[in-house]
C-alpha cells in the first residue's frame, strides 16, 4: 500500500491510491483516494463502496447521515468527508474527485 501525506493535515500520512483518468501533469479529470474509516479528508464529489455495509457519512456541513444495506459496487452521488462503518464491514471505500 502506497502512502502520501494528507493535503489538508500535514503532520498525518494516508493510504493512497490515485487513479487519475484523462488528466495531463497536475490537473486530472478525476482521481480517488482510498478513505480511511474515521479519517478526515477534503470534500469529495462521490463516494464509490466496494464491499457495502452500514456506513455514518459526516457531509460537508458537518452533519452526518445513516446509509444502511449499501450494496457492494455502489457509487453514492454525495459530498462527504468522512465515512464511520456501522455494520457490515464496509471496504474498498473511495473518495472521488
Amino acid at each position: 500500500m502506497a502512502w502520501k501525506q494528507d493535503p489538508d493535515d500535514n503532520s498525518k500520512m494516508v493510504p493512497l491510491v490515485s487513479r487519475e483518468v484523462g488528466g495531463k501533469g497536475s490537473n486530472p479529470i478525476a482521481s480517488a483516494l482510498a478513505a480511511t474509516d474515521g479519517t478526515d479528508y477534503r470534500e469529495s464529489r462521490s463516494v464509490w463502496v466496494g464491499t457495502g455495509g452500514d456506513v455514518t457519512f459526516t457531509l460537508s456541513d458537518g452533519n452526518t447521515s445513516n446509509f444502511y444495506n449499501i450494496d457492494d459496487g455502489t457509487l453514492l452521488p454525495i459530498r462527504v468527508t468522512k465515512w464511520t462503518a456501522l455494520a457490515g464491514a464496509p471496504t474498498n471505500v473511495l473518495f472521488l474527485y
